[in-house]
């Protein structure tokens, strides 16, 4: 009770500073308390609102792909209004060719709606589930009874999208099916549509029997010794190709292809050509007819092309089309016409010029010849013109030339024969012209009589390395 007593005495000296204190007291922890409640609350919003973003920015990234991977699948045709198949694309560019069918490829060509262009289009095979895996489980794709299925390669190869603004112009459905008879090709959307303008269809692996043919059976009613090749570069393609055929007259080449009468001749007019010579890609028939794109050696170019005389350009037949040249091909080569042609079995390195006056434009013309034994002259002839019965040549009479040179017409031979004395410079001269002994008279031989005449206004005669 003392302690207590005391205690009660004692209250009033201290209770003013004690209230004080526990005030301060009391506000320094409610303004401590309140401060970590509210960083709390901060930090719990903060995060709230981060989570939250996150689940929006995957919830629309997710609705996105799902978007694209379906649009994916559409494609363009005549009847369909929309560019789906090619402009709002976003696709994996992991390992395109995994899980693919080993050696099965297909390409076809088509004409997309807004475009007068037509385009190749080249996918490997994959089974159903294969294509569905590359394409999403929710894109929405359904099997196409008795197809088999393609995925586009070169537009996976760059992300799934179509390239339209450079070369190499890539484009077309992701993903395409083909019939079992391989003359059908069909885009999804909303379901599978067929291509109307699909054509040139190729299937490695199924459609026409796919079996190797022997060479000899390529070679089959070929011109002999006449091949040509030349470089171009294909639709889609990033690099060059070189293609290459063997000679056969227009009617065999018809036989082989089976093309029938919808395999029209190259209208020499428009060729600007006296004769046009038609290839046979060997390389593509002995595999078939096919193309290989996807495993070495790579066969490609067209089944059949044509070439003009002077070896310059090459065509393409396209069915439904006509003839169309290959605007890119370079480095043209043909064994038996055109420049090469012109030099094959002459005598090395000797050659002759002069100049005459033209009666038909009264001009002089320069003409330059390239030196041939009689008989190999005589052979060139069969190539270049119509004008002589070969076998009525004779050689230049002794009379009016011992050891004559004989030459063939380099610029003549160059145009294919005939002469063009409206070209620049002009093309003259006899197709062939004689020399006599000392390098000063030039013969030409009458298609009429088959006799030698002289160019009475030869002028500027010259033989270099003439062999006798």
């Amino acid at each position: 009770m003392a302690h207590k007593q005391s205690y009660e005495i004692s209250m009033p000296d201290v209770a003013p500073s004690m209230a004080v204190s526990t005030k301060s007291l009391v506000d320094k922890e409610s303004k401590k308390k309140f401060s970590i409640e509210f960083w709390w609350k901060i930090t719990i919003t903060l995060a709230v609102i981060i989570i939250a973003g996150f689940m929006i920015y995957k919830a629309v990234e997710d609705n996105n792909k799902n978007s694209s991977t379906k649009t994916n699948l559409s494609s363009v045709s005549n009847e369909q209004k929309t560019n789906t198949d090619e402009e709002s694309t976003e696709g994996s560019i992991l390992d395109c060719r995994a899980g693919s069918i080993v050696d099965s490829q297909a390409t076809f060509t088509y004409q997309p709606y807004n475009s007068d262009k037509l385009y190749t289009t080249q996918g490997l095979e994959f089974s159903f589930e294969g294509i569905k895996k590359k394409l999403g489980d929710d894109s929405g794709i359904t099997e196409l009874p008795g197809a088999h299925y393609y995925y586009n390669i070169p537009r996976c190869e760059i992300g799934g999208k179509v390239q339209l603004d450079k070369e190499p112009i890539i484009r077309g459905p992701i993903v395409f099916a083909v019939d079992e008879q391989c003359t059908k090709a069909h885009y999804f959307s909303k379901g599978w549509k067929e291509y109307s303008s699909a054509r040139n269809i190729n299937c490695s692996a199924h459609g026409k029997e796919v079996t190797s043919v022997e060479e000899s059976e390529c070679l089959e009613g070929s011109i002999r010794n006449s091949n040509s090749s030349f470089v171009y570069l294909p639709h889609g393609a990033s690099k060059t190709y070189r293609a290459s055929g063997v000679e056969f007259s227009f009617e065999m080449i018809a036989k082989k292809i089976k093309l029938g009468s919808r395999l029209t001749k190259l209208d020499k007019l428009i060729a600007s050509t006296s004769k046009v010579h038609y290839y046979y890609n060997i390389p593509r028939c002995k595999i078939g007819g096919g193309i290989q794109l996807y495993k070495e050696p790579i066969i490609r170019g067209p089944l059949i092309f044509a070439v003009d005389e002077q070896c310059s350009k090459t065509y393409y037949f396209n069915e439904g089309k006509g003839w169309r040249q290959y605007i890119s091909a370079r480095d043209i080569t043909c064994l038996s016409h055109g420049k090469t042609r012109c030099f094959k079995d002459s005598l090395e390195d000797s050659y002759s010029t002069f100049s005459y006056v033209s009666s038909s434009i009264s001009k002089r013309v320069n003409a330059t010849g390239i030196q041939y034994n009689f008989t190999k002259l005589v052979e060139k002839l069969e190539h270049l013109t119509t004008d002589f019965n070969l076998t009525k040549i004779p050689e230049l009479p002794s009379s009016q030339g011992k050891d004559a040179s004989y030459y063939l017409n380099l610029h003549r031979c160059y145009n294919g024969g005939p002469h063009d004395l409206g070209a620049t410079p002009p093309i003259g001269g006899a197709s062939i012209f004689a020399i006599n002994d000392d390098c000063t008279k030039v013969y030409y031989l009458s298609s009429s009589s088959y006799q030698w005449k002289s160019y009475v206004s030869a002028a500027s005669i010259k033989c270099f390395n003439r062999q006798i």
